[in-house]
Formats: structure tokens, C-alpha cells, sequence
């Protein structure tokens, strides 16, 4: 048997030359070919580039993990593999079980399960049982955090070996162990073994190797390193470290690969050659080499992938060809798949996307948080408010079972608002009785409030979890819940009821179907999992439902899904630098090399620290250390991928918006070879020969003329996408041109119904009046369309219910005692009344007492006495004799002018008389006095006081009005503007001044509504924060705090 090690840089053509030994003898079937590769990428690029050569029998393409298992099998060896999600819930088991004082804090969090499952499986691939770390852990000390590490490792192997189970770690000890015992090997005599594109091997790997040495007809090696050159320690580091000990194990002298074959354009041939070598020249050319600088990851994003689809539509490279990488995705992931789909490009993930980022599993595991015990009630479920909602809106939920109709999410959310439902069971259940009962006692009566009671009862009576029970009970109940595959075709029929249907209306939707059954799929194994780790643990004891889901949700934490690739259809690679070793692309797209990016940040391993590791590898492990850095050999890896184009790219701002350093390898890019990077801006347009998807077109075409070819084009190819343009373009370019008249801003005059509908019959309100004057555009919104912000259910008492129980308990007081102006008589009754009225306020105002309920009533209280006392002081020679005096409907006040009038009602809180008959209002505000000026009477912004006194005067014939103002409750003091001091521009004085200004004011207010105008009109100090436009409104300005 022959062993051979070849040696040489990155993208030489080590895999070139294997092929070119491979192909010509794997024509026939007398020679048998093996191929070991370190990931499915590499093996399916080695079968492609096999079939490309002419194709080979037999010729078996492995990773070493299937590798073992052909072994195993060919020995006939039998053995049950673990899947992760089993593994995972197994170590959660065992974690709970044993005794670990110093891990105890952490036992249940999901994190510390997924770093024992990697130490676990590092360990093993350094080929350290648990009885040697144990004794190695011993001889250290026997450090509590270590020596508990060693009780996990030994209780897991342990259940594994009980179970007959072995995990994916565990595949190469059991393959080893094999061979160790087979001298001759299992069936591998004839067999040509390669080991191809590994960067690094681990210890169970190099012994399995050494093992084969002499059982195989043959062994070669391919590493990446010098072949000849100089030696380059900052870039061949880790591939030295591995040479030596393939070296040493199956004592053999690495040697140059024979035939060097790189097919790199110059520039990039020389980037790779002297990449961090001392000394080195730069190159003199630049061809092939792209450098760009973006305001930050998005625009980086929509960067690369553009220049990718140039390279598929300008050089004709098919998606295969190319390639976008980053040191890691995560922070890019969700802008690469949402920029690919709007440039059309058929992107294909190497990692799959974290399952709890699939939105069929986020709204299943919404809605099993929602059906937790309410704390405190472990009875009750808790159904807060907006998860039952999503419930029952996500179109991911079929309700037919549960009589759920269209509407049904929306009638509920109204309830909710009304009366204030924050979450459980019996919270929702009384709002919706007491809704039905409101509405039965309608003339005539409703149905649809007791409709949706029934409908809320059958919801929780189906998906009610079981308080306690079994896992196994558990998964079944969840699996019912989610309802049987409604394509199911095999030999037993599905379940009577179909629960959610899930898996149908995820299969309804067919351009997300493929993702979110990969999900449905991985989200089953981890069902199968839990019940398979409970029995595996011989877990007799039920558990609670809030112990089940923790558990699920945190396995769903360290899950993923990897939705299907379509078959057939050429695939442009997203991947991670790491995942790409070997591999060979025309073009590639390197992103994110920025500082503390790519390099990546190192943190070392909480568990195993590097001093720990230190003290065991002088013990004769093979830890790597955690904290040392292997990123100059990864971006030597991945600039030597492309053979045509590199871009390198960069973010110039971080995600919190500080500048970003560049990284280092992007400067030493720059050593090498003198390229200018292009700087991307955020406002610069595109070209139109640059434009990669229709929104980038649309945009670039906006600064063209409308003649421009480009022009004829797109409207020729989606007429429908280019008229809905032209109407936005024209209601925007009204807009920014504020025209007068405009319809698009306000201008509604064309329109003659407005006069009929404010004509004289109408009757305004003072704060209708306000509105208007405050802001065309906000009364049309709130007034005329009835458009209100939607404010979720929230605790405690709004403006608008402090304001209410105020008004209320001085009615109440005034109304009961005797003498209205007697204070001794209104301070005395106050307590009773504020404790009848109080006691009540949740009930008749719909909001949730908090647990400061009670300071409040105690501070409502006291503002009432303390504005009793100071009213008291202020022109005692009035007398109250009035209160919450309305003028509706037949007594509503009407203000004529030149055969022309508008009517008006209301409702005045209080009127005091004095002896000769003259009559004060007094109007209660809970809000501070600085906005009741007369500035704000003239402006329109406060006219209430001054036509309630004339309303007061015409319509409810209270006598002449001498003065007037508001009173500020939490302030216990009057407003700056009154009646009486009001003086306008024209020198008029007092009370009449005051309703004769208002008067004109409104009629402006009532003139404009008539002909239409409401267009937005900004008040000086800024909008108010109440205005229900304020969310879309063009010309919001905040400011005004109302």
C-alpha cells in the first residue's frame, strides 16, 4: 500500500489533480474509489466535477460521518444514532437529575445545553473518554466547575451505552473501535482511499486514518500549504500544526503536490500567493478585484448581491458559479433574503434558518405561551391580550373547527379597547358577558356579543393544555392540536378532527409552503425528541404544562430548519467562510470586513476555559485552545475561492450607528493591490446600467426624463406597476408642491355635499369647532371619517376617565348637600362621595385598577378638596347654582349672521349667580393653565368657555355672563384667561369681546368645513400629540403636547 501527502497553496488544483488519477480508472468497476470530504458542499462539488470530467464507476463521495456508518454497516455492527434535538433534551434530563452544586444556577438555561453539547463533542473528537477526563481533572485538582463536567460526560456516556445509542461525536470512536479490533479491515482491501480539502483533522479522525494505513490499496492526502515557497507562518499556522501530525501518525513526509494548476486571474493569484508575507510587492495589475464601501450592512448587502446579478447577466456565469460569503450570516441573513427575492435571485442557504424564526413556529409557540397558567392562577389560562388576538388572526390557524369567522379577531380587539382586557381567562370572559348583556339590552336586541362569548368558551375548552401529565401525553395533545396532514395518504386514516389544521394552511400557500414544512417537520422531531429522552430517562412523574413548553421552547432555541432546494433549479450560495473550503466559484462576494467582523471577535469557552486546557494538553490531549484565532487562515481560504471576480465589502457605520474601523485583512487587500474602494452613499441614485431589481429601477428612473428609452421600456413591461406610479408621482408632486387647491392635500372643494352635510341643520360641538381650527385635516380625520389611534388595553386611568370622575364627583357633591356654596358642607360629605364614586370608577370607566389604584383615589380626593377650598376664595359673592347644564337637541344654542346660522351644543359644568342676577361659568380641566390664554381663545384653540357663556345666556336663558374660566383641578387655580380680563385686538373688553371673537372664530371654522377646505395646517407650537393623522400625515410636525 502506497501513503501520500501532497502539499500545496490554496486553489493550486489539489482536487484537479485527484480527479485527473480518479476518472481515467473509475471507468470500469475494477478498481474502487473512496473520497473523503469535510462537508456535503465539497462532496457535491466533487460529483459534479466528476460527472463533468466523464463521470466514474465506483466512486464513493463521503463525508467521514457516513463514512463511519458504511463501516459500522459493512460489519454489521448495529447501533441507534441520536438525533441533536434527542441529544439535547437527553443532556437537559440528566442535568436536572445529578448533583451539580456548581452548575445548579444554570441548569435551566437553554444556552448552558448547547455548550455541553459542543464541549461533549469536542471531547470525543479528541478521542478523551470520560473516565480519562475524569482522571485527567483529578490529577489538576478536582476543581468543583470541572470535575462536574466530568459527572455530565460520564451520566451521558453512560445512558448512551444502556440504550445502545451513539451519537454523531460518538460515530467516529465506535468506527475506531472497529477497526481495532478488525485487522483486516471491513471490506476496504481494494479500496483507493482520498482525503480531500481538509483544512484540519481531529484526533478520532487522524487515528481512523492511521488505522486504515495498510488495510486500504491505497491513501492519499491533499493539505493546504507552501509548495516550495516561502513558508508563511501567519497563513499556514493551523495547516503546519495538521501537516505535522499526519505526518507523525502515519509516518510519511508530506511532499509538493505534483502538478500545480491554479486558474486564478493574476490580481487574485497574487493576493493569494502573498497575502500577509513580509515584504511582498504589490501587484501590478487589478483586474478581477473589486473593493466597496457602504454606509452599513444593508446597503452592503444590496451591494454585493447587485454586483452578483451583474456577474449572471453581463459575464452570462450561472448561479452555480457564484458565491456570497460572510465570517458569519447571522447579523446579514435577514437582508440577504429579503434583497435576493426583490432582485430575483435564486439564493440557497448552507445553514438553516433558526426554527424560531419560521413565523408557522412563532405563531404556534405564541399561542402555547398564551394558554400558560396566569400567574397566581394556576386555574386560569393566561391569554394575554395580544397573543390571543394574533391567535386568532394568524391565517397560519384554521378556526372552522371552533366556529371562527372572518371578523371574529377584529370583534374581539373591540371588546378588549372597551373594556380594557389585559390578559386571563376570566378577565376576557367577563368583558365579553358584559358586552353581550350591553348588547341584548339593545333596541332592538344583538346577538353577535353572545355569539363571540360562545365562540371564546369552545376556544379555550379545545386547546386547554392538561395541568399535568407525561410528556408523551403532551406531545400528543400538541400533536392533535396542530392537526393531521390533510395530503396524508398512508395505510391509517387521520384524526376525526382537525384541530388548527396547520399543516393544511401551511400547504394552502405555496410560495412559502417548501420553508415552513421544513420547519413543521424539524419542530415534529423535537416532539419525537422529548418523548424519546423521557423514556430513555425512565421519567415516571408528570410534569406541568409550564415545565413541558420550557422545555420545547428551549429546544426550539437551538433548532433549525433548512428549507428544500427546488429541484433542478441552479442555486447562487449563501454561506459562511468556514463552510466553503475546497470549493471553487467564478465569482465571490465577501461581505462584512469590517473590524471585529471578519476578524471575528474570540471569546474563550465558559465551560473549558484556555488555562484549563493548557493543564489537560500537557497532559497529552489535543485541545485547541478557544480563544485563539484562526481567522487569517479563513480569509486566506476565502479570497482563494473566486478564479475571475472578488468583491470585498465593508460597512462603514455599525448597527448602532457609530463609525466602523475596517477590518485589518481589509487593509492588507489594499497593500497588496492598489485598488481605489468605490463608496456606496445612501442618497446617491443608481444608473440605470446598474439597477437590479424594479424598485431600484423606479428610483433611477425618477431623475430621467420621461422621453428616456428606459421609460418606454417599463411601461411597456408591467404597464399595470408604471400607472400606479404616475398617480403616486402626481399625488406626491402635489404635495411637495403645497398647492391651495390641490385634492391630494386637503382641498376638497369640489365636492358640494360638504355644504349639506355642515349646512344649519348640523349641530357642532365646542371641541368639533377646536378641531377644525386647530387643524383642517385633523377634524376631517377624527370628525368626518371617525378615525381614532388604536390604543392596546393598558392599566390605569387615561386623560379622558380622569377627567370624567373628577366632573363627576363635583356633580355629585354639589347635588347632595344642601348649600352648594356652603364648604364645610361639601368638605364634609366629600369622603362618602369620593368613596362611592371611586369604589365604582373601574366598573362605569372600563379601566384596570393598578396596585397605585388606591394612592390615586387618595390623590383624586385630596385635588377636589384642594380645589374646594381655593374656589371658595374666588369671588364668594357668586353662588353656585348650576351644574353639568346641557343644551342639546331642541335647547341647542343657534348663532345666526347675515340669514345664515350653525347650531351648537353642550354640556356647562358649572354656573355661579349673584345677586343682581349676573351669572360666572366655571369649566373643569384636569390639563395644566399655560394653553388658556387669549391667544388660544383668538386663535380658535379654546373656544368652549366663551360659547358655552353665550349658550348659557341665549339658550338656557342663566342670566348675563360677567365671567368665566377654566379651573385647572390638579393645580386648584383658574386660567389665565378669563372673560372678564379678555381684551381683543381692537381694544373690546370683557365677557361680550370674548363670545364675539369666538363667535367669528367658529364661523371661520364652520365657513371652511361647508366649502371643503381641510387642508393640514401645522398649529405654531407643533402638532398635537392626540391627532389620529399623526402616523401618515405629510405635514406632521411634532411638538404640541395638546
Amino acid at each position: 500500500m502506497t501513503i501520500r501527502l501532497y502539499l500545496a497553496p490554496a486553489a493550486a488544483g489539489k482536487t484537479s489533480y485527484l480527479l485527473r488519477q480518479v476518472q481515467p480508472q473509475a471507468q470500469t468497476l475494477s478498481t474502487a474509489w473512496r473520497v473523503l470530504v469535510p462537508s456535503g458542499l465539497q462532496a457535491r462539488a466533487w460529483r459534479e466535477r466528476l460527472a463533468a470530467a466523464g463521470g466514474g464507476l465506483g466512486v464513493t463521495i463521503q463525508i467521514f460521518d457516513n463514512f463511519y456508518a458504511d463501516l459500522l454497516n459493512r460489519a454489521g455492527q448495529g447501533y441507534v444514532q441520536l438525533p441533536e434535538p434527542v441529544q439535547y433534551r437527553l443532556l437537559q434530563g440528566l442535568v436536572q437529575t445529578l448533583d451539580l452544586p456548581h452548575y445548579r444556577p444554570l441548569r435551566d438555561r437553554p444556552g448552558f445545553i448547547d455548550l455541553l453539547q459542543k464541549l461533549i463533542a469536542e471531547l470525543k473528537a479528541a478521542h478523551i473518554s470520560p473516565d480519562t477526563f475524569g482522571q485527567a481533572v483529578n490529577r489538576l485538582g478536582g476543581e468543583a466547575r470541572l470535575t462536574e463536567l466530568g459527572h455530565i460526560y460520564r451520566a451521558y456516556e453512560t445512558r448512551l451505552a444502556e440504550q445502545a445509542w451513539v451519537d454523531r461525536a460518538g460515530l467516529g470512536q465506535l468506527a475506531l473501535a472497529l477497526l481495532e479490533r478488525d485487522n483486516a479491515g471491513p471490506g476496504l482491501r481494494h479500496t483507493h482511499l482520498l482525503v480531500d480539502g481538509f483544512d484540519n483533522l481531529t484526533e478520532t479522525q487522524l487515528r481512523v486514518l492511521a488505522a486504515l494505513a495498510g488495510r486500504t490499496a491505497s491513501l492519499t492526502l491533499t493539505l493546504t500549504g507552501p509548495s516550495g515557497g516561502p513558508e508563511r507562518p501567519l497563513v499556514y499556522r493551523r495547516f503546519a500544526k495538521t501537516r505535522q501530525r499526519l505526518e507523525q501518525i502515519l509516518g510519511v513526509p508530506a511532499e509538493p503536490l505534483p502538478d500545480l494548476s491554479s486558474r486564478q486571474a493574476p490580481t487574485l493569484a497574487h493576493l493569494q500567493q502573498h497575502l500577509f508575507e513580509p515584504l511582498s510587492p504589490a501587484s501590478p495589475t487589478r483586474t478581477g478585484l473589486t473593493l466597496l464601501e457602504a454606509p452599513d450592512r444593508e446597503a452592503e448587502v444590496r451591494a454585493a448581491l447587485r454586483w452578483l446579478k451583474q456577474q449572471l447577466v453581463e459575464q452570462q456565469l450561472y448561479p452555480g458559479e457564484v458565491a456570497l460569503l460572510a465570517r458569519s450570516l447571522d447579523p446579514y441573513r435577514p437582508f440577504i433574503s429579503q434583497i435576493g427575492a426583490e432582485f430575483g435571485l435564486p439564493l440557497r442557504f448552507t445553514t438553516g434558518e433558526p426554527l424560531r424564526q419560521n413565523p408557522a413556529i412563532a405563531a404556534l409557540l405564541n399561542l402555547l405561551a398564551g394558554l400558560l397558567p396566569r400567574p397566581g392562577a394556576p386555574a386560569e389560562l393566561s391569554l394575554p391580550y395580544r397573543s390571543l388576538l394574533e391567535a386568532w388572526r394568524t391565517p397560519y390557524f384554521d378556526g372552522t373547527e371552533l366556529g371562527l369567522e372572518p371578523g371574529d379577531a377584529d370583534r374581539l380587539d373591540q371588546v378588549a379597547r372597551r373594556y380594557q382586557v389585559l390578559g386571563g381567562e376570566l378577565q376576557w370572559r367577563e368583558a365579553l358577558q358584559t358586552e353581550a348583556a350591553r348588547q341584548e339590552k339593545l333596541e332592538p336586541p344583538q346577538t353577535g356579543g353572545r355569539a363571540l362569548l360562545e365562540k371564546f368558551e369552545r376556544f379555550v375548552a379545545r386547546l386547554s393544555p392538561p395541568a399535568q401529565a407525561s410528556y408523551e401525553h403532551y406531545v400528543a395533545w400538541l400533536e392533535d392540536l396542530i392537526g393531521a396532514d390533510p395530503d396524508w395518504t398512508g395505510e391509517f386514516p387521520p384524526p376525526a378532527e382537525s384541530g388548527l389544521n396547520l399543516v393544511g394552511r401551511v400547504r394552502a400557500e405555496p410560495a412559502t409552503a417548501g420553508r415552513d414544512l421544513a420547519a413543521l417537520h424539524s419542530f415534529k422531531g423535537l416532539l419525537r425528541s422529548l418523548i424519546w429522552a423521557e423514556q430513555s430517562l425512565r421519567l415516571s412523574e408528570p410534569v406541568t404544562y409550564a415545565a413541558f413548553l420550557a422545555d420545547l421552547a428551549g429546544a426550539v432555541e437551538a433548532a433549525f430548519s433548512q428549507p428544500p432546494s427546488p429541484a433542478g433549479r441552479p442555486e447562487l450560495l449563501v454561506a459562511q467562510v468556514t463552510e466553503v473550503r475546497g470549493l471553487s466559484f467564478r465569482a465571490v462576494a465577501i461581505i462584512g470586513l469590517a473590524e471585529g467582523e471578519f476578524p471575528a471577535r474570540l471569546s474563550e469557552n465558559p465551560l473549558l476555559r484556555d488555562e484549563d486546557r493548557r493543564r489537560l494538553n500537557q497532559q497529552g490531549f489535543t485541545l485547541d485552545l478557544s480563544s485563539e484565532s484562526n481567522e487569517i487562515e479563513f480569509f486566506y481560504e476565502a479570497i482563494s475561492r473566486p478564479r475571475e471576480a472578488l468583491l470585498l465589502t465593508r460597512p462603514r457605520l455599525a448597527d448602532n450607528g457609530a463609525i466602523w474601523p475596517a477590518s485589518p485583512f481589509w487593509e492588507e487587500v489594499r497593500r497588496l493591490v492598489p485598488v481605489t474602494p468605490a463608496v456606496v452613499t445612501g442618497e446617491a441614485a443608481l444608473s440605470l446600467a446598474e439597477v437590479a431589481s424594479w424598485p431600484e429601477l423606479l428610483e433611477s428612473l425618477a431623475g430621467h426624463p420621461v422621453d428616456t428609452p428606459a421609460w418606454g421600456w417599463a411601461a411597456q413591461a408591467d404597464p399595470a406597476r408604471l400607472a400606479g406610479l404616475a398617480g403616486a408621482a402626481q399625488v406626491l408632486g402635489e404635495r411637495r408642491q403645497r398647492l391651495p387647491t390641490s385634492p391630494f392635500d386637503g382641498y376638497l372643494a369640489g365636492q358640494a355635499a360638504w355644504a349639506d352635510w355642515f349646512g344649519p341643520a348640523h349641530t357642532w360641538s365646542a371641541s368639533r369647532l377646536e378641531s377644525y381650527l386647530t387643524c383642517p385635516f385633523m377634524f376631517l380625520i377624527s370628525a368626518v371619517l371617525k378615525l381614532e389611534p388604536r390604543q392596546a388595553p393598558a392599566e390605569g386611568l387615561d386623560a379622558r376617565q380622569l377627567g370624567t370622575l373628577y366632573h363627576r364627583l363635583f356633580e355629585t357633591l354639589y347635588k347632595r348637600v344642601a348649600d352648594p356654596g356652603d364648604t364645610a358642607q361639601l368638605l364634609a360629605l366629600l369622603p362618602a362621595v369620593a368613596a362611592e364614586v371611586l369604589a365604582e370608577a373601574p366598573r362605569t370607566e372600563g379601566f384596570r385598577a393598578t396596585a397605585w389604584w388606591s394612592q390615586t383615589r387618595q390623590e383624586i380626593e385630596a385635588n377636589v378638596r384642594q380645589s374646594l377650598l381655593a374656589l371658595a376664595e374666588i369671588g364668594p359673592e357668586f353662588k353656585p347654582v348650576a351644574f353639568e347644564q346641557g343644551f342639546f337637541k331642541e335647547k341647542a344654542l343657534e348663532i345666526t349672521a347675515g340669514g345664515d346660522s350653525f347650531r351648537l351644543h353642550g354640556l356647562i359644568d358649572r354656573v355661579d349667580r349673584n345677586d343682581a342676577g349676573q351669572i360666572r361659568l366655571i369649566d373643569y380641566k384636569t390639563a395644566g393653565p399655560s394653553a388658556y390664554s387669549k391667544k388660544a381663545l383668538q386663535s380658535g384653540q379654546k373656544l368652549q368657555l366663551a360659547l358655552y357663556a353665550l349658550a348659557a345666556q341665549q339658550a338656557l336663558d342663566l342670566g348675563e355672563p360677567v365671567e368665566g374660566f377654566y379651573w385647572h383641578i390638579q393645580q386648584a387655580e383658574a386660567s389665565r384667561g378669563t372673560l372678564a380680563g379678555f381684551e381683543s385686538d381692537s381694544g373690546a373688553q370683557g365677557p361680550q369681546a370674548a363670545i364675539n371673537t369666538a363667535v367669528a372664530v367658529a364661523w371661520q371654522a364652520v365657513q371652511g368645513a361647508r366649502q371643503g377646505h381641510f387642508r393640514p395646517r401645522p398649529p405654531d407650537g407643533g402638532c398635537p400629540n392626540y391627532c389620529p393623522a399623526a402616523a401618515f400625515c405629510h405635514h406632521y410636525s411634532p411638538g404640541f403636547g395638546g
